[in-house]
Order: structure tokens, then sequence, then C-alpha cells
């Protein structure tokens, strides 16, 4: 019998490739933001937001902060759907860079006393629904557990003043910076004073200096500051320690994986939106086959939110049903949105803890007895995967 040469181990696979990488597992981000749980608990989080931020229609004369947003929020859209069309990435930061920061700066200077009237009840609802979103997706990603939605509920409102105080600090601090400043420069109205301004103008380029370079890292992981505390269980100021340390270690990995999440949900929202639309579209033309114009027309329009009501009470109660079941269908790509924040940025969170402490994606701080308890870990390599 002739002696078989030896075999040849197999060579690595795809997968076995694919498994030593990092970011893959942000790509999972887009299934983590479309369960049910979490894009209703989204949903509720957006309509609660809104019914908060147009309270200053009450008192206000004139359109207030929910209608600025409405406005900006549409071109700021459109110019992120532009750019992703047109594969122009400056265009897609724009539009993100517009909704995410210019927007909220514009109506803070507007109506300053109506937008901090508003803005803690927003912050608490963000925080909390927030941080129940990430917990849920954390558990999952990390643990392979998808528990009950009210037990990240619960997660969420017990961690309320984590949640609020992380988005609610960074303002407050740079404001202070701000008037700290401010009050020095008063003194160069004052002639005995100004020669003692200029000694002590650098400190207040320092401080301008440490306030941009912050202000650039939070800006960059604001997704991550409210999963930060659903899995890590800390407290605001550790959580954004943490988030800004990242931030200064790893920039360029910030940036990747930003821009990775940032695809993703780009297309993910426009994949979505022409279901959407599409589903509403075929529900008002098959409602309508056999309904005679111009009633038809109008009820197509009020489907598509466009248009004047049909005459008469009745058409004009069908029109704003159909309108209003349309719209909350369309709530669904809101939703989409806000869930998909919290997930990315909980991923991203993990991948950077990963990356910067050496963490391994599967540790996730558990409240009570739990904590405590060791759970056996898979082996990992500790080299810095890409």
């Amino acid at each position: 019998m002739t002696p078989q040469p030896p075999r040849r181990p197999p060579g690595p696979s795809l997968d076995d490739l694919a498994s030593s990488l990092l970011w893959p597992l942000l790509l999972r981000a887009g299934a983590l933001a479309l369960r049910p749980a979490r894009l209703c608990t989204a949903a509720v989080l957006l309509v609660l937001v809104t019914l908060v931020v147009r309270l200053p229609d009450l008192w206000l004369d004139e359109p207030g902060p929910a209608s600025i947003i409405a406005t900006r929020a549409v071109v700021a859209s459109g110019d992120i759907r532009e750019g992703t069309m047109q594969l122009s990435p400056s265009k897609v930061m724009e539009g993100v860079v517009n909704m995410l920061a210019r927007t909220p700066a514009s109506v803070a200077e507007r109506f300053p006393w109506s937008t901090a009237a508003i803005t803690l009840p927003v912050l608490l609802i963000w925080g909390v629904l927030g941080t129940a979103i990430s917990r849920s997706a954390a558990r999952e990603v990390s643990l392979r557990d998808r528990g009950p939605w009210t037990a990240d509920l619960a997660f969420g409102l017990s961690k309320w003043h984590s949640a609020a105080l992380i988005k609610l600090g960074p303002i407050l601090a740079f404001c202070l910076c701000w008037a700290i400043v401010a009050c020095v420069g008063w003194l160069l109205s004052f002639h005995v004073a100004q020669i003692g301004v200029g000694v002590v103008y650098p400190a207040g380029l320092l401080l301008s200096l440490a306030c941009v370079v912050v202000g650039l890292c939070l800006l960059g992981s604001m997704h991550m500051l409210i999963p930060a505390v659903a899995v890590e269980g800390t407290d605001a100021i550790d959580a954004l320690q943490r988030c800004v340390a990242y931030a200064l270690a790893r920039p360029l990995r910030l940036i990747a994986y930003g821009a990775i999440l940032i695809a993703q949900a780009v297309v993910l929202t426009l994949v979505l939106h022409w279901i959407i639309e599409g589903a509403i579209s075929a529900c008002a033309n098959a409602a309508t086959a056999w309904v005679a114009e111009p009633g038809a027309e109008a009820f197509r329009r009020a489907a598509a939110g466009e248009g004047p009501a049909p005459e008469g009470w009745s058409p004009k109660a069908a029109a704003a049903l159909i309108a209003f079941w349309s719209s909350l269908l369309r709530l669904g790509i809101g939703a989409f949105l806000v869930s998909f924040w919290f997930c990315g940025g909980t991923v991203q969170f993990l991948l950077m803890r990963r990356v910067c402490d050496g963490q391994d994606v599967e540790e996730l701080w558990t409240p009570g007895p739990a904590a405590a308890a060791p759970t056996e870990v898979p082996e990992q390599n500790d080299a810095d995967y890409t």
C-alpha cells in the first residue's frame, strides 16, 4: 500500500479573516436598530420630544422652535440624501453638522428663554429612553441576551441623572469658560486694567484652546456618550472622560468607524424611505382605484401629505385619518434614525474601548450581584485589530 503524502492544513478562510477584525461588528448596527422593541422606544422618544418642543408655541406669537427645527431638518436631510446620491462626503457631512449643531444653536439664539425652558425635559426624555435603547443593544452584542424591554427602561430610569448631565454638563462647562473669558475681557473697557488683561490674555487663549479641543472630541463622540453610561453603568463625568480619552487616543479610528456608521445609516435610511413611501403610494392608489375624481386625487394627496383637504366634513375627516396613518408609518423612518444613533454609538463605544483599553467586547457592567460574579469569556488575541 503506497503511503499517502501528508495533507497540508487548510489555509485561512474568509470567515477566519473576518473574525479577527473589529470593524465588521459596526455592520450589525442596522440590524440592532431595526428590532421592534427599539424602534417602538425610539418612536415614543420622538413623539415625547416633539410634544415638549411644541410647548413654546403656547406662549409665543410667532412660529417657535418646532417649526425652525422641522424646516432645517428637512433641508439637512435633503443635503444628506443628495450627498449620498452624488457620492459627496463633504455634502453629507454638511447636512449632519447642520442637523446636529447649527440647528440647535440657531434655535437657542432666536428663542433663548423658550430653549432654556424645554432643554431639561428634552434631555431627560432623550437620556432615559436613549439609555434604554443603548442598554438593550449592548446586552445583545456583549451577552447575546434579548431581555424584556421593561428591564432596559428600568435601567434607563435608574440612570436618568447621568444621562441628562452627560449632555447638559459640557454645555454648562463651555458657557462657564466663555463667561470667564468675557468677564476678564470686559476689563478692557477700563484704561487702568487694560495692561493687566493683556498680561493674562495667554491664559484665555489656553482656556479657549482646551475648549475647542474638548469640543471637537465631544462632537466626534457625541453618539457614544449615552452608550458609555449604558455599557459601563458609570456616572456622567467618567463617561465623558472615557469618550474624550478615546477620541484623543485614536482619532483616525474614531473617524473611520464614524464614517462606516454614517454610510450605513444613509443607505439604510434611503432603502427604508423607498419601502415606506412605496407602501403608502400603493395603498393610496389601490384604495382610490374605484373612487371618482376629484375625490380620489384629494385622498391620494392626503396620503402623500400634500394639497388641501377635500370639501365636506366627511371627506375631510377621511382625508385627515388617511394622512394621520400615513404619517404614523413615516414615523418609522425617524424612529430608525434615532434607534440607529444609539445602537451605532453603542457598538462603536465597545470597539473603541477594545482598542484603547483592551477590554473585550463581551464585557458588560451588570447591576446587582451579577456584577460581582465572574463570567467566563473566551480567550481573545490581545493584538490591536483593525
